[in-house]
């Protein structure tokens, strides 16, 4: 008999993979899983709740800087702005 871990989903059937859930609350993804939804360690995953059912899907995860007056004179000073283009500039990013 294979482990929970080691059965796979048949893609022309679409049968499920079963997984057990740990005494900590975790689950380990099948290779053969990973690989079709192109996701590796450390990879952030999206779980939700629908309608009753637990979905994790590949997350993407963008990096958002916010920027101190300092460096945005910096970044005006690098693309040679004016005074009025650097005051348009900063109305358009809230400050």
């Amino acid at each position: 008999m294979r482990s929970d871990t080691e059965s796979t989903e048949n893609s022309s059937t679409g049968h499920p993979i079963f997984v057990q859930l740990s005494f900590r609350g975790q689950i380990t993804l099948p290779a053969k899983v990973r690989r079709a939804v192109g996701v590796e360690p450390g990879d952030p995953l999206a779980i939700s709740v629908e309608e009753g059912r637990i979905v994790i899907s590949p997350a993407l995860l963008l990096r958002v800087e916010h920027y101190t007056d300092e460096r945005v004179a910096e970044f005006a000073q690098a693309a040679e702005l004016n005074r009025d283009e650097l005051a348009e500039a900063r109305r358009k990013w809230g400050k």
